[in-house]
Order: C-alpha cells, then sequence, then structure tokens
C-alpha cells in the first residue's frame, strides 16, 4: 500500500494533534489524535467515546492505533 503525502499534510496533522475526529475505523466512531510520525509514514490515535446517541454504549478498544498520515488527513480536512 503506497502512503503518499506531503510536507503541508504533516504540518496541518501538527496543528490538531489531541482533537477528536470521525473514525469510521473505531467500533465508537470516534477517535483522539495522539502522534504525527513523518519519518515512519503514520499517524497514532486512541478511541474515544462516541459522540452520538446511537454508539453511547459501546466500549472503545483499548491502546493506541496507527493510521496512514493520508488518511488521517483526509479523516480531518476532506
Amino acid at each position: 500500500m503506497f502512503n503518499i503525502y506531503n510536507v503541508q499534510q504533516v504540518k496541518d496533522l501538527q496543528g490538531v494533534k489531541g482533537q477528536l475526529f470521525s473514525n469510521n475505523f473505531a467500533p465508537t466512531l470516534c477517535s483522539k489524535l495522539i502522534g504525527v510520525y513523518p519519518e515512519k509514514g503514520y499517524c497514532t490515535y486512541m478511541d474515544e467515546r462516541g459522540r452520538y446517541e446511537s454508539n453511547k454504549d459501546i466500549e472503545p478498544r483499548r491502546g493506541v492505533h496507527r493510521m496512514p498520515i493520508s488518511i488521517m488527513w483526509n479523516a480531518f480536512f476532506y
């Protein structure tokens, strides 16, 4: 899988570190950006409690998870 990203995308993501975003890959559909690692080509995130009534009872997965920079950028800015 290609992970194509540019310097501006990395800067954009570093500016929103710590913020919540909608994450289709999380069981709660809600996660928080923890770190951006351009040298490795990925970002880290943690699942958070859901923001919507329909998934308030779903437990977030434990631990820190990885996502490619390009997909993370799309989650925030596309």
